[in-house]
């Protein structure tokens, strides 16, 4: 069981990227748009793992959307979360066996496909959908149906002023038990700091090739903690 991604929320996609590329020295590349009115850009960790920087770009196909499947309290959550400033907002964990997931967690499974920058379309799945993990602080598991690595967000080609050697550990709230019952005896092995509270992403921590760390606390006007 392996961390895949983390996303961190925004208002605006490429001031976000600059000023993680300002405070960090990660660079990031383009990484396409979903037919909901949502854009990312890809940092890429090392370690076949990343960071995606997504934010509303079009606010009409976003609220349509959302209208259309009930989800306005999820848009809502979004907007409050960044309210201050980029948030950490979710994260995925890659599984090999997406249904046996689902069937486990009692969870429905969400597809979703995206248009890259060179407008080749990609496709995956994760459970629990998106909304529900990210609104109730808990992971959600995913598998990628289209293009295997070589289209995987760590693949992007991006010049780092630092390199980075992949998530070291994230920070999570919520009740502890029932995280772990949540991974099952599997998840052990993942690098989680239990910091109970309210639930969801806290912070992260990403390794370097020098040794160094650097951690990830969004909070107002900055992203990164020194």
């Amino acid at each position: 069981m392996k961390i895949d991604h983390v996303a961190l929320w925004c208002n605006d996609l490429h001031e976000t990227a600059a000023q993680l590329f300002e405070e960090t020295g990660l660079a990031s590349a383009e990484g396409g748009w979903f037919e909901t009115g949502i854009a990312q850009i890809l940092v890429p960790l090392g370690n076949d793992q990343f960071i995606e920087i997504e934010s509303v770009v079009d606010r009409r196909k976003w609220d349509e959307a959302l209208a259309s499947f009930g989800l306005e309290p999820f848009g809502r959550f979004l907007d409050d979360k960044i309210a201050g400033g980029p948030a950490l907002v979710g994260y995925w964990i890659l599984t090999d066996d997406i249904e046996a997931k689902a069937r486990a967690l009692g969870a429905e499974i969400m597809s979703l496909s995206k248009t890259q920058p060179d407008g080749n379309v990609i496709s995956g799945r994760g459970t629990p959908p998106t909304p529900d993990a990210i609104q109730r602080g808990l992971p959600s598991f995913w598998v990628s149906d289209s293009g295997g690595m070589e289209v995987h967000g760590s693949r992007a080609r991006v010049e780092h002023r630092v390199e980075p050697a992949g998530i070291s550990w994230l920070e999570v709230g919520g009740d502890e038990q029932q995280l772990r019952a949540w991974f099952g005896p599997e998840g052990e092995a993942l690098p989680l700091r239990f910091a109970g509270g309210s639930p969801g992403i806290r912070a992260m921590g990403i390794a370097t090739e020098d040794g160094d760390e650097i951690v990830l606390r969004p909070s107002a006007g900055s992203l990164r903690v020194r």
